[in-house]
C-alpha cells in the first residue's frame, strides 16, 4: 500500500510540475509574439555607393558615363554617352537595406 501512495505522489507532483512548465512556456510565447504584432515593417531599401569598375571601348574614343544618387537614396541617376557598337561600361552599386523587412533583388531594368 505504501509502494502505491509514494507512485501516486510522484505521479501527481511530475504532472504540477508539466502543468507549471507547460504555463511559463504560454507565457512566454505570448509575450514573444505579442511584440511581433505591435512591431511596424519598415521597407526602405536605398543605394549607397557607386564605383566605376571598367570600360572597354568599341572604337577609338572611350565611352563615357556620369552615375549620381539623389539625396534620398531612391533613385540612381545614369548618363552614358556610348560611340561604338561595343562600348560597354561596368559599375559596382551598393544597395542597403535599412529596414526591418526581408528584401531581395528581383529584376534590373
Amino acid at each position: 500500500m505504501n509502494n502505491f501512495i509514494r507512485i501516486k505522489n510522484i505521479v501527481i507532483v511530475m504532472l504540477c510540475i508539466t502543468v507549471i512548465a507547460m504555463a511559463t512556456g504560454y507565457i512566454i510565447l505570448s509575450l514573444k509574439l505579442e511584440s511581433v504584432r505591435n512591431e511596424t515593417s519598415i521597407f526602405n531599401v536605398s543605394f549607397s555607393n557607386i564605383k566605376k569598375v571598367s570600360s572597354i571601348k568599341g572604337g577609338t574614343k572611350e565611352p563615357i558615363g556620369e552615375l549620381n544618387i539623389d539625396s534620398t537614396g531612391k533613385l540612381i541617376g545614369m548618363n552614358f554617352v556610348l560611340y561604338s557598337v561595343h562600348d560597354e561600361l561596368d559599375y559596382e552599386i551598393t544597395v542597403k537595406n535599412e529596414g526591418n523587412m526581408a528584401a531581395s533583388l528581383m529584376d534590373l531594368i
